[in-house]
Order: structure tokens, then C-alpha cells, then sequence
């Protein structure tokens, strides 16, 4: 994780300092948002220069890609220098300023304490992440379909963005694919409260109030430490992304810097996030729509201020366009197929209401409506610009009952997943006024942290859940066996599972899932992204043909000839299992078993000819 964590500030930050430097002026007076803010352009910088390179028809290796990074860094240093040590930040004043590296110390320690153990990437999200991130480094940029990870897919729609960074860090370090995506998502986590603390920037204005949201989001929030069991990497980068796009945005309608500075690194902000998450963009269509209460519209330059802030945004969108035009046109014809739906019950239970509790502590709930009342009382422009987008986002999440076409992109699931940017600004909001109450001097603010962070290690330190591992070790000894003897050009079956009524949508409860991706071997179950993309009805059709043949088919003799006339050439069912019961297979003796790790097995499927 240091590793990780390292290469991308080598990536990121000489980048983002150099595109930082129209702002230097007034992130001078805050260190931390200065950190944050470069950051964050830094990891904007590269979708988007990948996005039109791959328009121009240009590819990025992994070797153009360091050499890249290494000229921007010495490109960064070589400015720093000329500035000199008298233009650095200055250190603002209170303990939270020379606290916050201890802060941010303390959360990367927690992140990585809780991915001890972990064999292998979690959940069927990070192997569509893999997939998409193994594309990028083959094309050296956007794919133009998903390759041998969906046979017979003639289109790739799938936002990209984190996958550049995953591809970044495969080249820079040389880990694994997997392995840059899970760490990747670990950095990310770890840097959710520097992201945070840009985004109480962008609200409050105020340093101890984005101090103590930072806080409350590195130790005291479920929310994005849990993301590790979902590895929902794509929506971590979205919101990791979007404090980046509110910061700009707040420069922009307060006049604090000036339009022709700040606008330019909107714009690409907003293109970036399009390209990272495109329900985050929602999110940050809310957090924009809510920030307008910031500005004064009695005053005429105000009033121009907040249309120029709205122009940056819209020009982003507009950067984007012509990525947003290939995705919709995907969908229209992926809609036109119809080779993949879900049914009513489905989409009713997708568009729930899951419990709240489930995503966020009832404490921390407590304490941050709190704090959201008390900032509607004491700085009422700060609450209604939270509360203002929140209550978008709620209505957004309604948008499937309340048919509101564009806006049904958001459910419940993914705003109580992203709930943690309300809650931490308005309970660091609250806590910030109660540590001044207190007058806690310098040493009781540093122990009140520390306090915080053993409470998170107690709470959190074992998030990793059980229910969401696929891969065991036995798993991982297995696939290298797998790659060393099973011939490249063979077909595996694997275990699957339907997760629509139609049977046409399915998915894999065990390690065979990464077979494709970690041996390139072809199994019968592709990343799950095949339902959002154009393939051939044929192959959709074989898919739900193999999926249907559980235990009890595979060992008749109908079964037999059906799995020998798809090619199907042998079995492979991981240590986690799933309908295909091993041990039944090999007390039937039909196929025979090639090698066993554990619970993990890989059998023969002998046909004629």
C-alpha cells in the first residue's frame, strides 16, 4: 500500500501543482486544501489526457506514461525552485493544522490494517474493474470493446477513469492488475479525508471545520472503509473526484479567484468526473445546484460570478460530450436488442429504500443532524447549501417512481454509500463549534484525534466481511496450476448464478468468476458489464444455456453431450462453491478430477473426437 500510495503522488501531485499554479495565490493560505486541490487535479489530468489522446488515435504505453509523469515531476520541481521558499503555503492558524498529518497518518495505517489477510480482490465488482483496467494497458487507452472479457462485445461504455489510475500504477510499480485495482482503492480510502476536507473548504471556508470533518471521515464513518468488501472502486473515484469540482466551483461563484484562472480547471474537473463515475456526476450536479445559496444574488457581480461558475461546469460537460454521445448510443442499442433485462421485481427491489443503518452508524446520523441544524442557525447559507443538495439527490433517488427520465440513474444504495459527504461537513461543523466551546488547547485536540482513531480501529479495524470473498488461497494456488497445465485455446465451465427473473443477467458466487482474467482462459461467465454492452444474441443465448445446467444435468448423459457440444472441455469450481457440487462429481466418476487444492478442483471433460 505504500508502494501504491507513493506512485500515485508521483503521478498526481508535480501535475496538479503545475496545473494549481492560476491558484496559487489563494491556496497559499490553507496547506492542506492546497494539498488536495493539487491531488485532485493531478488524478483529473490523466482520463482526460487519455480521453483525447485516444480521440486522436494515440496510445499511451506504459513506457511514454513514466517518462511522462517523470517530466512532469521535474517540470514541477524545476517551478518550485524558481518560486522559491518565500511563495510556499503558510501554515493557518490552530492545532489542526500541524495535526492533520498525524490525521491522515492514522487513516492510511487503518486502511491498510484492514486489508491484512486478503488473498485476493473482493466481490464481482473488481473483476469488471480488472477487466477494464487490463483493456486500458493493452490499448494503451479507452478500448474499443471488451475483447476476449465478453466474446462477440462490439462496444465498451464503461466510465474509464479509475481504470487509467489502476493502469498508471501496473505500469509504475509493475503489480499485478488486480492487485494495482484493490490497492488503488485502498489509497483512495485513505485520502477520503484530505477529499473531504477540500470539500468543507469548498462550504465552510473555515480550517478547523474541514479538520474535524476530515476526522470524522477517517475513523468515525463506515462510509468508503467498507468499500473494500463491495469494491465499488469507480464510485470511490467519483467521490474522491467531486470535492475537487465543488472547490473550483465555490472559487468561482465567491470571486475568490479570478474567471479566466478558475474555469479552465473546472471544466476539466467536470470532464474528469463524467469519465471516473457517471452517478457521481449526479452527485455533483446536486452539491452545485446546492452551493448557488453561497452566493449573494442581490449583488450584480454575484450574480455574474455564480453564471460563470455554472459556464465552467457546462463546459466540462461539453468536453465530455462526445464520450457521453458513444455511451447513450450504446444504451439505445443495447435497449433495441433486448438481450438482457431485468424483471419488475428486480428494478422494485434495486430502487428500495435499504436501511440507513446498514451504511452509516446511528450516532454518527445523530450528531450529524445536529450539526446540519445548528449550521442552519449560526451560518444558514452554509445548511442550505448542504441540506439543498441532499434533498436533490433524494429526489433523484425517487426517480424511477416519479418518473423522471435521467434522473433514475441514482438509487438509494449508491446516495446512502455516498452519504458520508453530508454527514462529515455538518458533524465536523458541530464538532469544531464544541472543541471551541471547550477551549481544548493543542494537546487535547491531537489526544481527541487519537481518540477518534482507536475508536476506529475498534470498530473497523475487521471490515472485511466473509460474504463478499470469492477467491480463497487454496483458489489462487489453483489458478496457477490452471494456467501452467490446462491449454490456452480450452473452455472452463464455471459456477454462475441468475440475478434477474429472465435468467438472462448471471453472475459467479466463486473464484471461477476471475478464471478469464487471471489464466485468459474462456469460461462461461463474462464480466458483468455484458448487460450494458452490444453482443451477439447467440452468445447470450449459449450463456443462459450453460448456466442452466446445474449438478444433476452435467452428470446425464444429455447433460455430458450439451457440455461437449459448447466446447466446454473441463470444470472448474472454487473453494467458496455454488450449485455445482464437487464432491457429487467426483463420486460419479463421469469426469475425472485433474487437481484439488483444498475445497478448489478442476475436472476433465473427456468428448469424442
Amino acid at each position: 500500500m505504500l508502494l501504491a500510495s507513493l506512485a500515485l503522488l508521483f503521478l498526481c501531485y508535480p501535475v496538479g501543482y503545475l496545473l494549481g499554479l492560476p491558484l496559487r495565490t489563494h491556496l497559499c493560505t490553507d496547506p492542506w486544501a492546497a494539498a488536495g486541490a493539487r491531488l485532485l487535479l493531478g488524478l483529473a489530468f490523466w482520463p482526460a489526457l487519455v480521453a483525447v489522446a485516444t480521440a486522436l488515435g494515440l496510445r499511451l504505453s506504459g513506457t511514454a506514461a513514466v517518462a511522462l509523469a517523470a517530466g512532469l515531476a521535474l517540470a514541477a520541481l524545476a517551478v518550485a525552485l524558481r518560486r522559491g521558499l518565500g511563495h510556499q503555503p503558510r501554515l493557518p492558524k490552530g492545532a489542526e493544522a500541524w495535526t492533520m498529518p498525524a490525521l491522515l497518518g492514522l487513516s492510511f495505517c487503518l486502511r491498510w490494517w484492514q486489508a491484512r489477510g486478503v488473498a485476493w480482490p473482493l466481490w464481482g465488482d473488481a473483476i469488471n474493474h480488472t477487466a477494464a483496467t487490463m483493456l486500458v494497458i493493452e490499448h494503451g487507452g479507452i478500448p474499443p470493446n471488451w475483447g476476449r472479457f465478453i466474446p462477440t462485445s462490439s462496444t465498451f461504455s464503461y466510465h474509464f477513469g479509475f481504470h487509467v489510475w489502476a493502469a498508471l500504477l501496473h505500469w509504475l510499480t509493475g503489480m499485478e492488475p488486480w492487485w494495482a485495482v484493490f490497492w488503488l482503492e485502498r489509497v483512495l480510502n485513505a485520502f477520503a479525508p484530505l477529499s473531504i476536507y477540500l470539500l468543507s473548504q469548498a462550504i465552510f471556508g473555515e480550517p478547523q471545520v474541514s479538520f474535524w470533518a476530515a476526522a470524522i471521515v477517517a475513523f468515525s464513518s463506515k462510509m468508503p472503509q467498507y468499500y473494500i468488501n463491495w469494491s465499488r472502486d469507480t464510485q470511490l473515484g467519483g467521490q474522491t473526484l467531486l470535492p475537487l469540482v465543488a472547490f473550483l466551483f465555490g472559487l468561482a461563484i465567491r470571486r475568490q479567484v479570478r474567471a479566466a484562472r478558475v474555469l479552465p480547471l473546472l471544466a476539466l474537473a467536470t470532464a474528469a468526473l463524467m469519465f471516473v463515475h457517471y452517478r457521481i456526476f449526479v452527485f455533483a450536479f446536486a452539491f452545485l445546484a446546492g452551493m448557488l445559496a453561497l452566493a449573494r444574488f442581490q449583488q450584480a457581480e454575484a450574480r455574474l460570478a455564480a453564471l460563470e461558475g455554472c459556464i465552467g461546469a457546462a463546459l466540462g460537460v461539453l468536453a465530455a460530450s462526445p464520450w457521453l454521445w458513444r455511451v447513450l448510443s450504446t444504451q439505445r442499442l443495447v435497449a433495441s436488442q433486448g438481450l438482457t433485462w431485468h424483471s419488475p421485481e428486480f428494478a422494485a427491489a434495486y430502487f428500495g429504500v435499504p436501511a440507513i443503518a446498514e451504511y452509516c452508524s446511528p450516532a454518527l446520523l445523530l450528531f450529524a443532524a445536529l450539526g446540519a441544524a445548528t449550521c442552519l442557525i449560526l451560518r444558514p447559507r452554509q445548511g442550505i447549501a448542504l441540506l439543498a443538495s441532499l434533498a436533490i439527490l433524494i429526489v433523484a433517488a425517487n426517480g424511477y417512481r416519479l418518473r423522471l427520465r435521467g434522473l433514475d440513474l441514482i438509487n438509494f444504495t449508491t446516495l446512502w454509500m455516498g452519504l458520508y459527504l453530508f454527514l462529515a461537513p455538518a458533524a465536523g461543523f458541530l464538532l469544531s463549534l464544541l472543541v471551541r466551546a471547550l477551549r481544548l488547547q493543542p494537546r487535547a485536540r491531537l489526544a481527541l484525534v487519537l481518540a477518534l482513531a482507536a475508536i476506529g480501529f475498534a470498530a473497523y479495524g475487521r471490515i472485511v466481511d466473509e460474504r463478499y470473498v470469492l477467491v480463497r488461497p487454496e483458489d489462487v494456488r489453483l489458478f496457477a496450476w490452471v494456467k501452467e497445465h490446462i491449454p490456452p485455446q480450452a473452455r472452463i465451465l464455471v459456477n454462475t448464478f441468475p440475478v434477474s427473473a429472465s435468467g438472462r443477467t448471471i453472475a459467479g458466487p466463486d473464484a471461477g468468476w476471475w478464471l478469464t482474467i487471471v489464466s485468459g482462459h474462456e469460461t462461461n461467465l463474462p464480466v458483468l458489464t455484458y448487460v450494458a454492452e452490444v453482443v451477439s444474441p447467440r452468445y447470450v443465448e449459449e450463456l443462459m444455456d450453460l448456466s442452466q445446467l446445474g449438478t444433476d444435468e452435467i452428470m446425464t448423459d444429455a447433460g455430458h453431450k450439451a457440455l461437449c457440444e459448447h466446447s466446454v472441455g473441463y470444470i472448474f469450481l472454487g473453494a467458496v462453491g455454488g450449485r455445482l457440487d464437487g464432491e457429487a462429481l467426483l463420486r460419479s466418476g463421469r469426469y475425472p478430477l485433474l487437481q484439488a487444492e483444498g475445497r478448489a478442483m478442476i475436472f476433465a471433460v473427456p468428448c469424442p473426437g
